[in-house]
């Protein structure tokens, strides 16, 4: 189902839209939507997709690759903030903070982490091995 479409089965664009409505998923797709519509400098996404659950889990790569692709065509000309913990993306940022303990522990380029003994790299390839 489509947005326009579940908005319409909601009563449509005039209708008082509760949270209750929507799926966390739902709420999320929603607020990064108004977010990239805002076209601020600045954008902080904090695990922008980590509500998706299950819907993440049955995404196809081509999908998956064809929304981050998107989501970085929505952000050209600003500075994105993004905190994950699903590294599979990372490496389409300038830069990668790994923070431990409120500490940040490692700065670097992820093609310059992943080519040498850090941290960052092995949270990354065991997570590909998942």
């Amino acid at each position: 189902m489509s947005l326009w479409e579940r908005i319409h089965a909601l009563g449509g664009r005039g209708a008082e839209l509760r949270d209750t409505d929507w799926s966390t998923g739902e709420q999320q797709l929603l607020c990064l939507g108004r977010a990239l519509l805002c076209r601020r400098r600045i954008l902080l996404l904090d695990e922008a997709t980590s509500r998706l659950g299950s819907h993440l889990l049955r995404m196809d790569a081509a999908t998956a690759t064809s929304m981050q692709h998107d989501l970085e065509v929505a952000c050209q000309g600003c500075t994105v903030l993004a905190v994950m913990h699903q590294l599979q993306h990372v490496g389409r940022y300038d830069l990668v903070a790994l923070v431990d303990a409120g500490r940040i522990v490692e700065l670097d380029s992820p093609t310059t982490l992943l080519a040498q003994d850090s941290e960052f790299s092995r949270l990354y390839h065991a997570q590909l091995r998942l």
